[in-house]
């Protein structure tokens, strides 16, 4: 999931969770603690707000802060550079992955915290900024 995260913000790709194999990465009940506290459940509820997450980190306020022309923001958007750390497990028996991003004057770092079941599928996950 991490490298198809990292695809998705370099083509600015809004629907990324939808494509691929993506959902197969998730149990059907997963839960999903975006960084504002607003809980999602369920994989097609998780998957929408992963999507427009991503999508809205393209056009909102970290973007704007850039430029206020929107062709200048794609650009140095996707010239931005990400850093993935992780998976690393936590004390708490969970697995941490960082993302670094930094784009030219603004500095992204977001937290996933993750539980996975005896299939490996992802059942919690809390996004933290």
């Amino acid at each position: 999931m991490a490298q198809a995260y990292i695809v998705a913000f370099e083509e600015q790709d809004g629907e990324w969770a939808s494509k691929g194999n993506i959902q197969s990465y998730m149990h059907d009940a997963i839960m999903y603690q975006a960084p504002d506290g607003s809980v999602y459940h369920g994989r097609i509820e998780v998957t929408a707000k992963l999507n427009s997450a991503l999508a809205a980190m393209m056009e909102g306020p970290q973007a704007s802060a850039l430029a206020s022309n929107s062709d200048m923001i794609k650009k140095l958007a996707g010239n931005a550079k990400m850093k993935i750390t992780g998976p690393t497990p936590s004390d708490s028996g969970t697995w941490l992955m960082v993302y670094s991003l930094n784009m030219v004057m603004v500095k992204i770092k977001v937290t996933d915290e993750f539980s996975v079941d005896a299939d490996g599928k992802i059942v919690k996950l809390i996004r933290t900024r």
